[in-house]
């Protein structure tokens, strides 16, 4: 069986788009994304969109991605910690059409246990 295992997209949808072409190309059984598709970078929204075509996807929700989530339900602490942290992504994001994504990673489990994943 073959396992591609990645993550930390960080809304870099220009790094990610080389990373997606070697996915496709290695036609793994199982891709493994470990999280972390939002954060520090301004393309999350792009980086989502191709992450939903790689095929057989496993997918966890990262530390950063909780935070985008907390925030986008409204969670001002959170906006101004991300700032002060890691600069004005989260803010960007939120000024986005961001509800289908939010959704997206709302729905994906913070871990996985042998045998409990969705592919």
């Amino acid at each position: 069986m073959k396992i591609c295992v990645f993550s930390d997209i960080h809304g870099n949808s220009l790094a990610f788009e080389a990373a997606h072409r070697m996915l496709l190309k290695e036609s793994a059984d199982v891709n493994l994304f470990l999280g972390d598709l939002c954060g520090y970078y301004f393309d999350e929204t792009e980086a989502w969109r191709r992450l939903l075509t790689v095929p057989r996807l496993i997918a966890l929700r990262g530390n950063h991605d909780n935070m985008f989530v907390e925030a986008a339900d409204g969670d001002i602490s959170i906006q101004e910690r991300y700032r002060a942290d890691y600069g004005p992504s989260l803010e960007l994001f939120l000024k986005k059409d961001h509800k289908d994504m939010v959704a997206w990673i709302r729905g994906l489990p913070l871990s996985n246990e042998e045998g409990k994943c969705r592919a």
